[in-house]
């Protein structure tokens, strides 16, 4: 289920703009489900003194009703995540959840731009994909209002990229001196956050490791761990065992030790892709971050003879593959957690 946000101030006509997508996207074929939030205060409208009303006022947690075809559901608790939200919705069977609102979360998004007042928001959000505006902007994929045919097309290819999320976690860690992966920030260990970043654009996600660590992960999340003929070939291993476990047209790789790293950077990667591109990377101060990036799946093969030569280093790989480098000011979300003292909360 691929998850696009559209978000702007009051007015700027959101809903407008999800309701034309939502009959774009059903006409051409795709099982779309729409979530609004109400951001006027207090509970949405509700049809007050009807039997399914009666229910929760009496103390149901759900309650439904259905008639003709048409299924109602509510459901009253006393705070919802985002994240909640949208596990109700997995089990739809959905191809497109479409977002109103919920402009500081972190899936990828289009911003809704009615005058200059309204350009803060490119500053102030992450994750954003696209621009609908009536001012011109110097930003890529920006769309005026009434190019709605532009954008859908342009939305389209971005549905349609189909994305594999690669942890990569198989590191022995002898510098940090015990496994990163299971080192915590923000409440989460820091596999956990490499997939929560994935998660936010990924199709579906895998965590590559090693036999020591295998059992160790607490998720649901397939683990994988690289074949014995290709042990100890580091990160390129990991790639490979990944392209070779879960069918995908890119892949998007993430160490388990970055854990500055934010979904915005995946999104800026997301626009470098060209017919012709094999792996978008991006760099900064001069550094490329191979690690943090994508890479299409006909580099498989090319991967696999390096491996079969004792070859293990991922920029003998972009040396040989069509590699779109993408400069990238902010060098903080690349923070490598190599010794404790490099730990962001240290």
């Amino acid at each position: 289920m691929k998850i696009i946000q559209i978000v702007g101030y009051k007015n700027s006509g959101k809903t407008t703009l999800v309701s034309d997508l939502i009959r774009r996207f059903t006409r051409a074929g795709y099982r779309v489900g729409s979530l609004k939030h109400h951001g006027h205060g207090g509970k949405p409208d509700v049809i007050a003194h009807k039997d399914s009303d009666l229910h929760q006022q009496a103390g149901s947690v759900v309650s439904g009703v259905e008639g003709d075809g048409q299924f109602l559901l509510s459901m009253n608790q006393s705070h919802w995540s985002l994240r909640e939200l949208i596990e109700r919705y997995e089990g739809f069977d959905l191809d497109i959840l479409l977002i109103e609102g919920y402009k500081y979360a972190s899936y990828p998004k289009i911003v809704l731009v009615r005058n200059e007042a309204d350009l803060s928001l490119l500053d102030e959000l992450e994750s954003i994909i696209g621009v609908v505006s009536s001012c011109p902007i110097p930003q890529q994929h920006t769309f005026q209002w009434g190019e709605e045919d532009s954008l859908f097309e342009w939305l389209l290819k971005f549905i349609d990229i189909d994305m594999t999320g690669l942890v990569i976690a198989g590191g022995k860690s002898r510098r940090y001196g015990r496994p990163k992966a299971f080192e915590t920030i923000g409440g989460q260990y820091f596999y956990e956050k490499s997939l929560y970043v994935l998660g936010n654009f990924c199709d579906r996600s895998i965590l590559i490791t090693n036999e020591q660590l295998k059992n160790r992960f607490q998720s649901d999340i397939p683990v994988f761990v690289d074949s014995e003929k290709y042990q100890n070939y580091g990160p390129l291993a990991g790639l490979y065992t990944g392209m070779k476990n879960s069918d995908a047209d890119w892949y998007a790789t993430l160490p388990v030790d970055v854990p500055n790293i934010t979904a915005s950077v995946f999104m800026e990667l997301l626009k470098g892709i060209t017919d012709q591109a094999q792996a978008i990377v991006p760099v900064t101060d001069g550094q490329k971050q191979p690690l943090v990036a994508l890479y299409h799946h006909s580099v498989y093969e090319t991967i696999e003879a390096l491996l079969n030569s004792g070859q293990s280093s991922l920029h003998q790989l972009l040396d040989r593959i069509h590699t779109v480098y993408l400069e990238m000011e902010d060098a903080d979300p690349f923070l490598n957690v190599n010794y404790l003292s490099d730990h962001p909360d240290a």
